[in-house]
């Protein structure tokens, strides 16, 4: 995998730092090549001022080079009694043959001048490499180890560096992506059917994170939390992007956790108060919109009570269940089921047709309820007391409709029978399925 993309810093130019030091020497070398010529007409004479300066060049490498500058101005004054000895002239001059021009002198104050200038070049330009190298080196293993997805592109869209994070995200490996467009690789999206997003340069505004679905090639659809930002160059000019993906999956599933114990009784699965609530308000509107009757259906167990004190609480959970479970099979398409608490349902009709509607789902209601449940080798039953209210007659809004159903559901308890409408006469629903005199447990 390609090493992390890293910018230079504006002031660390890398022509500067690998010619300038050479650009020095060989125009010294001209010069004093020049004067010598000259001045003496000798070339071998420039070649040696200038000895020093092609040692220090090693200087500019390493570090561990840098005695060799030391050695090399040395070497640049040592040349003085030398040259001075093999020409002997000058205003300087010590004893017959030997003596030192003020060509000479400047000469070696010039070079020891550009040695030093040579040394500090090569010390910046450590430093700089050093310093982006521990950068880089950073940055490279930040992006090699962290759980988010990292991607950068190119000016056209190209993926220039994936971590293996995203590798695995994706699931494709880190030679199919790199060099490839990003809106092959990549489908994000908001939701089912919509378009995909992908491949397109952010423009001049960051893209703040959201969560979207990601689109895998032969693996499920993976939640992720998605933002891209623009890279620029020196000049400020685009020049490519950074996607991060993060994954959401554990997020999502604990939200949906969340969501079903705050829309759903924990022990049946059934919609709980909260959303019984929220539905019956969307279909009263639908009803006042259309001029149809919705109706509510409070629903209290007859012989649960005696169930737990004979049984458990286990027990009672096991009857629970199963009254939950024939309730599902009792519902009409659109109808809605909800446990209120305790051994409390309700259950809202919309689109009611008519009096025999209602009679013929609290009949389906009413056997669901009283079909046996064995528990642990003992077979348990119960019964329920019904009471129904109706939209637009008995009440406007559903805090109304559901307090007019409780009233009739305790009429209907009170008079053992199995359902009461509000400003009705109770109703046994199943003497006409010759019930057993057995068959309904006395209500608490």
């Amino acid at each position: 995998m390609p090493d992390a993309p890293t910018q230079t810093p504006a002031d660390a130019r890398p022509w500067v730092r690998r010619w300038a030091p050479l650009a020095l020497c060989v125009g010294v070398f001209a010069i004093d090549v020049f004067l010598n010529l000259r001045e003496r007409g000798d070339f071998a004479a420039g070649v040696v001022h200038v000895v020093p300066l092609l040692i220090s060049l090693w200087v500019r490498a390493d570090r561990s080079r840098v005695p060799i500058y030391w050695l090399a101005q040395a070497l640049n004054f040592a040349l003085l009694p030398i040259l001075g000895w093999k020409y002997g002239s000058g205003p300087w001059r010590l004893h017959e043959g030997f003596g030192l021009s003020a060509h000479e002198i400047v000469d070696r104050v010039l070079i020891a001048f550009v040695l030093w200038i040579t040394r500090e070049l090569a010390l910046r330009r450590l430093s700089i490499e050093q310093r982006l190298y521990a950068e880089r080196e950073f940055t490279r293993t930040t992006l090699q180890s962290i759980d988010d997805a990292v991607i950068s592109t190119d000016a056209r869209g190209r993926v220039r560096f994936a971590n293996p994070r995203a590798s695995e995200l994706l699931g494709r490996r880190a030679d199919e992506l790199v060099g490839r467009p990003l809106s092959e690789l990549l489908a994000l999206r908001e939701r089912a059917g919509a378009d995909p997003l992908g491949g397109e340069l952010p423009g001049e505004r960051d893209e703040r994170a959201s969560t979207q679905w990601l689109q895998r090639p032969g693996l499920p659809d993976l939640p992720v939390d998605h933002s891209r930002a623009p890279l620029r160059d020196a000049a400020g000019d685009l020049c490519g992007e950074v996607l991060v993906l993060r994954d959401a999956s554990e997020r999502e599933r604990h939200t949906d956790a969340m969501r079903e114990l705050a829309y759903r009784d924990e022990l049946t699965g059934l919609s709980n108060r909260v959303t019984l609530h929220d539905r019956l308000q969307l279909e009263l509107e639908h009803a006042r919109r259309h001029q149809t009757r919705l109706g509510v259906l409070y629903i209290d167990l007859d012989g649960f009570k005696r169930v737990n004190d004979e049984h458990g609480h286990r027990a009672g959970d096991a009857v629970l269940c199963s009254v939950a479970n024939g309730l599902r099979v009792a519902l009409r398409r659109g109808d809605t089921i909800a446990r209120l608490g305790g051994d409390e349902f309700a259950l809202l009709l919309p689109r009611l047709a008519g009096d025999d509607d209602v009679r013929a789902v609290a009949r389906k209601v009413l056997e669901a309820i009283r079909a046996p449940v064995e528990f642990e080798g003992a077979v348990l039953r119960v019964s329920a007391s019904l009471g129904l209210a109706l939209h637009p007659e008995h009440g406007a809004d559903g805090a109304q409709l559901l307090r007019v159903a409780d009233a009739a559901m305790y009429r209907a308890k009170q008079r053992g029978s199995a359902l009461c409408v509000h400003g009705g006469a109770p109703e046994s629903l199943l003497a006409d399925a010759h019930e057993s005199p057995d068959a309904r447990e006395v209500p608490t």
